[in-house]
């Protein structure tokens, strides 16, 4: 899901089992780190656009980019999560 929090970042809210590996497509850190947990956040580059991300839970993260990338990010990893669903 999407959410306007202001002028300045978008939040893009990624759900369920598959999140870790759905962030390592395009990203440039280790999402499956055991201390990316709960509470903890982390910023990267996705596409030449920041990318800051918040861990709310063991299945959820919260993405926050600039209004204007969030729709193509968002789309990125639509079809990243498509075709990781197929590859299984």
């Amino acid at each position: 899901s999407a959410t306007d929090m202001s002028g300045a970042l978008r939040r893009l809210r990624i759900s369920g089992p598959g999140w870790r590996t759905l962030l390592t497509i395009g990203g440039v850190f280790d999402a499956e780190s055991p201390t990316f947990a709960p509470g903890s956040m982390a910023g990267t580059i996705v596409a030449h656009s920041p990318v800051r991300y918040d861990v709310i839970s063991e299945d959820c993260v919260d993405a926050y980019t600039p209004p204007s990338y969030a729709p193509d990010l968002f789309g990125f990893w639509c079809e990243a999560a498509e075709r990781l669903a197929k590859a299984r």
